[in-house]
């Protein structure tokens, strides 16, 4: 049987990645299953995404200021890990049975990287860069708590550095087939460019080339 395709857009949190993902399902002839990072993590107890209720055995994030911007020390627990791990493989079970998959991927920890790299280097992976303004990306976030009305992820909403702090361990050596700065882009303009790029590239070299040099 032939494997189903990936795309897995990488970027930092309230970047548009989900939003953008759907964007593209819509947009494609062929049908894309949406499993991503959002997905799984809305399936954990919303104690656990929950910034006063949440466990270290999960997530731990310490905030802190350098030069008067927010940021979190993040450290990931084993019982987020084995989620994340998991849900890699549970991604791979749609591809083995022919069914493409896109998916909003934020790698929080190189361990979450190095897992989905096994995971998916026998597929057709193509690998998208997503970016925004760290200006635009403390406008999103306040956006989002706002109309949470928390800045809780429980909720929907987001901590102020939260964007800033993902972009920085998501993207770090990093390389992409496509990359799109979406800071004063839509949506729909988004995934329009994502799409062109994808069908004008027949073999995406982004993730081999990243696993091998993970792997040396």
């Amino acid at each position: 049987m032939k494997t189903g395709k990936l795309i897995i857009l990488n970027g930092s949190s309230s970047c548009g990645k989900t939003s953008t993902c759907r964007a593209l399902q819509d947009l494609f002839e062929e049908q894309f299953i949406l499993l991503g990072l959002d997905v799984y993590s809305q399936a954990t107890p919303p104690k656990q995404n929950n910034m006063s209720t949440i466990e270290p055995s999960y997530f731990t994030a310490r905030k802190y200021i350098q030069e008067g911007l927010e940021y979190y020390d993040i450290a990931t627990g084993p019982l987020l890990d084995k989620v994340i791990f998991t849900s890699y493989r549970s991604i791979s079970a749609y591809l083995d049975a022919g069914i493409n998959v896109v998916s909003d991927q934020l790698f929080w920890s190189s361990k979450w990287f190095r897992s989905a790299l096994d995971v998916f280097i026998p597929y057709h992976v193509f690998y998208v860069g997503m970016f925004v303004s760290d200006e635009e990306g403390v406008r999103r976030e306040l956006q989002r708590s706002s109309n949470a009305g928390s800045d809780d992820i429980v909720g929907n909403g987001r901590p102020g550095g939260w964007n800033r702090t993902s972009a920085i361990m998501t993207h770090e050596n990093m390389i992409y087939d496509f990359s799109i700065d979406n800071t004063h882009l839509s949506i729909a303009k988004t995934a329009q460019e994502i799409k062109a790029a994808y069908e004008a590239t027949r073999e995406p070299m982004a993730w081999k080339t990243l696993y091998q040099t993970y792997k040396n």
